[in-house]
């Protein structure tokens, strides 16, 4: 885990941001785990989340290629 980092802009309000660096093999188990550590905050006025997935350029290449290959 990096973060959280924050920053915050006049009219927009404050954002946030903590990277989780994480295992393929476990991608399920962390996206479930990290779901839990951020439901404290549902249903908190004017506060909204998103939780991305997000893959290096080198994985996302891959992923691409199979899928081309699959048509």
């Amino acid at each position: 885990m990096r973060g959280p980092y924050g920053s915050s802009r006049v009219g927009e309000g404050m954002k946030s941001i903590t990277i989780y660096e994480i295992d393929q093999s476990k991608i399920a188990e962390a996206m479930i785990a990290i779901g839990k550590r951020y439901q404290k905050y549902f249903g908190v006025p004017g506060l909204t989340h998103s939780i991305e997935l997000w893959v290096e350029t080198a994985d996302a290449l891959k992923v691409m290629e199979k899928t081309k290959k699959s048509r």
